[in-house]
C-alpha cells in the first residue's frame, strides 16, 4: 500500500430486539376463560385446549421440526475450561522432558501477548529464566554487561483494542517486576506482591508489541536512576499465530528451571491434548437460529427453496410469517450494513421475572456443575479472599452460519443462611468485584488502575425455609462473532448480554412455565458490519509526516540534498531537512495545482487545509527570518502566498456552506409557516360542532342526507328551511333507534 493510498476501517455492531413486548404476552389460561365466556362453553376444556396449543408446546414440536429439517442446521455447544486439559499436557511435556515437569500455570486461550514475550526472550534473546538475564549482545548493547528484564509491558493500538479476544491480554504467573536483580533489593523477595504493568493502549502505534525494559548496573553513567540501573527498551512484535485458534499454554518447572511451551489445539502434533477439546462436547440442545438475512444478504422468499420453506415452517409453528419478517427486515434504510439479521431465544442475564430467573439459576447450576473440579478448587482460594485464575470458563455456541460464546472470569457456588421467598423460589442480583491480576489500562501513557472492576452477578434458589443456594458468575460476557476476526462483547448490564434456551434444561418445566418463558425469550439480532474508507490524509502515518517535517524545521538550519534516499544515504541533518521539506513542498503545491485552492479545500476539508496553510506559514515565516534561509530553497514567499490562500479559500469554502445554511434555513421557516396555516384551517374545521351545523341533523338516515343535499331541486331553498327550523334541531336530542338502527331497538 502506497504512502497517499486509502485503506479501510471495519466496524461490527449488534443490536437485539424483544419480539413479544409485556403487554403482548400470551396467556393460554386467559385465552381459554376468555373463549370459554363468550362461547358460552365449558371452561375447563377451553384451557386445556388452549393450553396445549400455547407456544411452550408449540417451540417443541418447532425444535423437533428443525432436528430434522432445517437446512442450516441446529447448534451445538462446546464448554472449556481452563482446568480442562491440564493433566495431558503435564504428560505430554513429562515426555518431552523425560523427567517430571510442575505446572506454574495451564491456560486454554487464543495467542497470548505476555506468553509470546516470554518465549521470544527465552529464544531469541538468550533469556535465563533462573537468573533474568538476557544477552547483552542479542539486546544490542555493549557485550559483556550483565543485563537483567525490569519489567514487560504490552502496547495495543486504540483502534483494535475491542476486536481482541477474550483472554489473549490476560496477565500471568509472576510479573517481570518480580525477577532478579542484584543491586536492588526486594528482588525475587518481595515478588509475589508486586503486580503486572497495565496494558497500554496507544493511539499511534498499528500493531501490539512487548515493550522489554532491561538494565544494567552502571552508578557513574549519567542516565543512570536512583538505583544506579541504566535503562533501555526492546520492543517485541507479536506476530505469527493464529488470533482465530485457541492455543494451551503452560508455564513450568522442571529440574528448577521455568519454562514456557505454547501448542495450537487441533493442529494434530499431539493427539491426547487435541482429543481433549476435539468433537462436539455438547453442553446444553439450543434451539435452531432462524435467518432473515445472513452474510449481507436477504433469505429467499420463494416457495420450493429449501431454507425458506424450512424457515415458515419453524415460524408457522410460533404463529409468525417468515416472509413478513423479511420484507420488514429488508425495509430498514441501512439495510446494506446488516451482516445477520435473524431470531434467537434467550433471555437477559439481568432479570426481574421470576420464570427468567428460575432459568438463569438452573443454567448457571448446569454449568457449575459441568466444571465441578475447578469450581471446587475456586471456591476454596474464594472463601480465602484470593482469586483462583483456574475459574474461567467458555461455552461456545454455534451453527453452520454463526457463532456466539458466554465466558466468565469465575463461576462459585456457596450454601447462604437467609430467605429470599418461599422455598423453591429465584431471584438475582448484581454487583461488582476486583480481580487482582494486575490488569489496567493506560492511555497515552497515563495509567488509571492496577486491578479491575468486574461485575458480578448473583443467582440464587431457596432450598429450605432458612437457607439458600447461591451462584457467583465473575465478569459475564456474550461475544457475537459477527465477522472473521470481527465480534462484539457484552458485558455489564448491557441489552445484548443474553443467555440462550438450553432445552435440556427448560423441558423439566411445566406447560405454563415454558410458555412465559419462551415468549419472552424470543429476540431479534441485528449485526451490523460498516466499511469506511479512510483517506490517505487522514492516516496515522501522514499525521507523523507532518509531525516529523515540523521537528526537521525548527530543530536544524540550511543545508543541500537532491532527494530524500541521497540525504538518508549521506547521514547529513541538513541534507535530510532540505529533502523532507522539498517532499512537503511537492505534496502541497502538487496537490494545490491538481484541484486550485478552492476544490482543494472541498476535496480535503476544512481541517486539512487549514493544517496545510499553517504548515506552510511556518516554513515560510522559517524562511523569511533565517538569515541565510536554507540553501537551494528560495520558495519562502511562495509557501506564504500559498497559506494566505488557502485560509482564504478556506473561508470562502465556509462562508459558501454558511450561505447555503441560511438559505436551507430561510426555505424551511417558508414552509414552516405554510404547515402552521394549513394546521391552523384543520383545527378551525375540528372545532366546528356537529350539532351546530344547520345542514346536520342527528340521527338522519345516509339516504334522506342525499335526497336532501345532493339530490335536491333547490338547494338555497332548503338550506332557509334548516336555518328557520335550526332551535327545534339544536334542542331535539336523537333517539336511541336513530343512533343504532331499528335493528337494536
Amino acid at each position: 500500500m502506497g504512502l497517499f493510498s486509502s485503506k479501510t476501517r471495519i466496524t461490527v455492531g449488534t443490536q437485539v430486539a424483544r419480539v413479544i413486548e409485556d403487554a403482548g404476552l400470551p396467556n393460554s389460561v386467559r385465552s381459554g376463560v376468555y373463549n370459554a365466556l363468550f362461547q358460552e362453553d365449558d371452561i375447563t376444556g377451553n384451557i386445556l385446549e388452549s393450553t396445549l396449543s400455547n407456544i411452550g408446546i408449540k417451540a417443541e414440536q418447532m425444535y423437533r421440526y428443525a432436528q430434522a429439517n432445517y437446512p442450516l442446521g441446529m447448534p451445538t455447544s462446546l464448554m472449556v475450561s481452563s482446568a480442562q486439559g491440564e493433566d495431558e499436557t503435564q504428560a505430554v511435556l513429562e515426555a518431552l522432558e523425560g523427567a517430571a515437569v510442575t505446572i506454574d500455570y495451564c491456560r486454554i486461550a487464543p495467542p497470548n501477548s505476555l506468553h509470546i514475550a516470554w518465549m521470544t526472550l527465552v529464544a531469541s534473546y538468550g533469556y535465563n529464566t533462573v537468573t533474568n538475564q538476557i544477552s547483552a549482545a542479542a539486546a544490542g548493547v555493549a557485550p559483556g554487561l550483565d543485563t537483567y528484564v525490569r519489567q514487560i509491558q504490552i502496547t495495543v493500538p486504540e483502534s483494535l483494542v475491542g476486536q481482541y479476544q477474550p483472554g489473549s491480554l490476560d496477565h500471568w504467573g509472576t510479573p517481570a517486576n518480580g525477577g532478579r536483580i542484584p543491586w536492588i533489593l526486594g528482588t525475587p523477595l518481595h515478588a509475589s506482591l508486586r503486580k503486572h504493568p497495565p496494558l497500554n493502549v496507544s493511539s499511534e502505534v498499528t500493531e501490539d508489541y512487548a515493550a522489554v525494559n532491561f538494565v544494567w548496573h552502571s552508578p557513574t553513567d549519567p542516565s543512570a536512576d536512583a538505583y544506579g540501573s541504566v535503562n533501555q527498551t526492546l520492543a517485541i512484535p507479536i506476530l505469527d499465530y493464529d488470533n482465530n485458534a485457541d492455543y494451551v499454554h503452560v508455564r513450568y518447572v522442571v529440574g528448577g528451571v521455568p519454562k514456557y511451551w505454547m501448542y495450537k489445539i487441533g493442529s494434530g502434533t499431539y493427539p491426547t491434548i487435541d482429543a481433549v477439546f476435539s468433537g462436539e462436547h455438547v453442553s446444553g440442545t439450543y434451539f435452531p437460529f432462524i435467518y432473515f438475512r445472513n452474510n449481507k444478504v436477504s433469505q429467499p422468499t420463494t416457495p420450493g427453496n429449501a431454507v425458506y420453506d424450512a424457515g415458515r415452517k419453524m415460524l408457522k409453528y410460533l404463529s409468525m410469517d417468515y416472509k413478513t419478517i423479511i420484507d420488514g427486515v429488508n425495509a430498514n434504510p441501512d439495510i446494506d450494513d446488516v451482516e445477520q439479521a435473524m431470531m434467537i431465544m434467550a433471555v437477559p442475564a439481568i432479570t426481574s421475572n421470576p420464570i427468567e430467573q428460575q432459568y438463569l439459576y438452573d443454567y448457571f447450576n448446569t454449568w457449575y456443575s459441568g466444571t465441578l473440579r475447578s469450581s471446587a478448587q475456586a471456591g476454596i482460594a474464594r472463601n480465602l479472599g484470593l482469586m483462583n485464575p483456574n475459574t474461567k470458563g467458555s461455552i461456545i455456541i454455534q451453527d453452520s452460519q454463526f457463532k456466539m460464546g458466554l465466558n466468565h472470569d469465575g463461576l462459585y457456588k456457596r450454601r447462604v443462611s437467609g430467605s429470599i421467598g418461599p422455598v423453591g423460589s429465584s431471584s438475582s442480583a448484581t454487583g461488582t468485584t476486583e480481580l487482582p491480576l494486575g490488569r489496567g489500562t493506560t492511555y497515552e501513557g497515563t495509567a488509571f488502575t492496577f486491578d479491575v472492576p468486574v461485575a458480578v452477578n448473583y443467582y440464587r434458589r431457596q432450598i429450605s425455609s432458612s437457607q439458600y443456594d447461591e451462584i457467583e458468575v465473575v465478569n459475564l460476557q456474550t461475544v457475537y462473532y459477527v465477522l472473521d476476526g470481527y465480534h462484539v462483547t457484552a458485558d455489564e448490564d448491557d441489552k445484548i448480554l443474553l443467555i440462550p434456551i438450553d432445552r435440556s434444561i427448560s423441558d423439566d418445566y411445566s406447560a405454563l412455565e415454558r410458555e412465559e418463558l419462551y415468549s419472552r425469550s424470543l429476540h431479534y439480532v441485528f449485526n451490523s458490519v460498516i466499511i469506511t474508507k479512510i483517506r490517505w490524509y487522514q492516516t496515522g502515518l501522514f499525521q507523523f509526516l507532518m509531525i516529523a517535517v515540523a521537528i526537521v524545521i525548527t530543530v536544524m538550519s540550511g543545508g543541500t540534498g537532491s532527494g530524500l534516499a541521497a540525504a538518508l544515504a549521506s547521514g547529513s541533518a541538513a541534507a535530510i531537512q532540505v529533502a523532507v521539506i522539498a517532499i512537503l513542498q511537492r505534496i502541497l503545491i502538487g496537490l494545490v495545482i491538481q484541484y486550485g485552492l478552492k476544490l482543494f479545500v472541498k476535496a480535503a476539508g476544512i481541517e486539512i487545509a487549514i493544517l496545510f496553510a499553517v504548515t506552510a506559514a511556518v516554513i515560510g515565516g522559517f524562511q523569511v527570518l533565517s538569515s541565510e534561509g536554507l540553501k537551494g530553497a528560495p520558495w519562502a514567499k511562495d509557501l506564504l502566498q500559498l497559506s494566505t490562500g488557502l485560509a482564504k479559500a478556506s473561508g470562502d469554502v465556509v462562508k459558501e456552506d454558511f450561505e447555503d445554511l441560511l438559505a436551507d434555513a430561510s426555505a424551511f421557516g417558508v414552509l414552516v409557516q405554510e404547515q402552521l396555516k394549513t394546521l391552523e384551517s384543520a383545527e378551525n374545521l375540528l372545532k366546528q360542532a356537529p350539532g351546530l351545523n344547520p345542514i346536520t341533523i342527528f340521527g338522519e338516515k345516509p339516504e334522506d342526507f342525499y335526497n336532501r343535499t345532493v339530490h335536491s331541486g333547490n338547494v338555497g331553498a332548503l338550506g332557509i328551511s334548516a336555518i328557520s327550523s335550526y332551535v327545534d334541531m339544536a334542542l331535539t336530542l336523537p333517539k336511541l333507534k336513530d343512533t343504532l338502527g331499528e335493528s337494536y331497538v
